[in-house]
């Protein structure tokens, strides 16, 4: 087919989908329509005037949103065509719970007595699945929102407050992003922090908030636990420069913004918002008033328990000579879990480089957590101690925090942050599992050119990837894959 008419053909449905959902959203805004015919009982009414969420077609009108060419300026207005033209995998997560494996996930789930509904209509699914706050009830503007699956307010906040007065010119001149954030709830994605925040709620997990100006929680628990483990869903584990580098974009790459976008500034606040949203959820995990399972087999290596079982395997080498470690250098005893690796390897070497106050903090902060969680390797030891660890996981969360906010004032220099790559990268040929090898991997990514990596880079996938018919790096050598980043990042200052 030409090209042109492919491209004039994508635009086209994209119109009719706008137009539709103008159309939605005219009823709902309405309720009756000009002759009297009611479209929804006074009762429903009255729900949808309370919902703080506006939903996705309110965005997508062609002289806001929903344009069909870009307009020469900053925001193009046609955002909302090019996310549902380019397939943004958002899209979509509403249509999964109805897949093959959606309703197999759901069927595990209602037998352990997770759910009590098909995946597309629990809220346990659909806080995630959909924008957060059409997770419950079935107003017509929430079941409409669902179908758009993680709609527009997941990530630039719910829009009651914002809807009308950020179309002011002065709206964004007058206001800091902060004051946008707390005072409307309008959140500025374009500051990595925010952004990151918003990504992290659902892709690492979040408490539940009764207020949607908290970017550290959802209107109900995001948590995949280790039973949604189990049941067959994906663990969450949430890189922010990677996923957000092979997300289809659907805004203006060239503003000024964007065009300086400091690569290594991303992925360190990256790996701390990450962080913090993960001590934030292990805070509230280990609240035994939540009813949350302990202990919670999530917070812990799936390849501690999940790995070849042959007598000649690297890992059994490992434990005959002690010589596996975890985070700080810490050998590990056969029979422990190590926690954190994934989510906290990359802030703890940033807190070993000695380039911001906060960062003594954050070491032992993880430190002090990794010590509350491990268990395992003493008889009898069952679980580890909640109260200890949800106390060690608020000093942690706390200290994140400032972590985060210094690195954004103070953005880390290239050879600091290749400093940090050989902290991951660990001294010694036996010094990372698969979780601490992929987060360097993903880091030294950052930092090569995507589309013209060193061969050496590209022999590496075979260890990382996991087989079609295995759920797990099966291939993965701690002591062949790691001295291999450790010579490629000898390529940096």
């Amino acid at each position: 087919m030409n090209k042109t008419w492919m491209l004039l053909g994508g635009f086209f449905a994209a119109a009719a989908i706008v137009s539709l959902c103008l159309l939605d959203e005219a009823v709902i805004a309405q309720g009756k329509d000009d002759q009297g015919r009611n479209a929804e009982s006074d009762e429903e009414q009255s729900v949808e005037d309370k919902l703080l969420f506006v939903g996705t077609p309110a965005c997508s009108a062609r002289g806001c949103h929903g344009g069909i060419e870009p307009l020469k300026k900053d925001c193009w207005q046609n955002e909302f065509t090019l996310w549902l033209r380019n397939g943004d995998p958002h899209l979509r997560a509403y249509e999964v719970l109805k897949s093959d494996q959606g309703m197999q996930i759901g069927r595990a789930l209602k037998a352990a007595k997770i759910i009590d509904k098909e995946p597309h209509e629990s809220p346990v699914c659909l806080v995630c699945h959909t924008t957060p706050w059409a997770a419950t009830g079935e107003a017509e503007r929430q079941r409409t929102e669902r179908r758009f699956g993680v709609g527009c307010e997941s990530c630039h906040g719910v829009a009651r407050y914002w809807l009308n007065p950020h179309t002011r010119p002065d709206f964004k001149k007058t206001l800091s992003a902060v004051e946008r954030r707390y005072k409307y709830g309008m959140v500025d994605v374009s500051d990595p922090i925010f952004r990151f925040q918003m990504c992290t709620r659902c892709h690492v997990g979040a408490p539940p908030s009764v207020d949607p100006r908290d970017w550290d929680g959802v209107p109900l628990l995001a948590d995949v636990n280790h039973d949604l483990i189990a049941a067959g869903h994906p663990r969450m584990q949430f890189e922010a420069s990677s996923f957000f580098a092979n997300l289809p974009p659907h805004w203006n790459p060239n503003t000024p913004d964007r065009v300086k976008n400091d690569e290594g500034k991303t992925w360190a606040l990256g790996q701390v918002v990450s962080a913090w949203a993960a001590a934030r959820l292990l805070k509230h995990r280990a609240d035994a008033s939540t009813g949350s399972p302990w202990p919670e087999f999530a917070e812990y290596s799936c390849y501690a328990c999940h790995h070849n079982l042959r007598q000649d395997s690297v890992r059994q080498a490992q434990d005959q000579k002690h010589d596996r470690v975890t985070l700080g250098s810490r050998p590990t005893k056969p029979g422990t879990l190590p926690w954190g690796e994934w989510y906290f390897s990359g802030s703890y070497a940033l807190a070993s480089e000695p380039a911001t106050h906060p960062a003594d903090a954050v070491a032992k902060c993880v430190l002090d957590c990794q010590k509350a969680m491990t268990f395992g390797a003493r008889p009898f030891e069952t679980q580890p101690n909640r109260n200890q660890a949800g106390e060690a996981a608020s000093r942690l969360a706390s200290a994140l925090e400032a972590l985060a906010v210094k690195l954004a004032k103070s953005p880390p220099s290239p050879a600091y942050l290749s400093a940090v790559l050989k902290v991951m990268a660990g001294p010694t040929p036996t010094s990372a599992d698969w979780e601490v090898g992929e987060q360097t991997y993903l880091g030294l990514r950052t930092f090569l050119d995507r589309k013209q990596s060193p061969a050496e880079i590209k022999r590496l996938l075979p260890m990382r990837a996991f087989p079609s018919d295995v759920n797990g790096p099966v291939r993965y050598n701690g002591p062949e894959f790691m001295p291999q980043l450790r010579e490629l990042l000898k390529q940096f200052p």
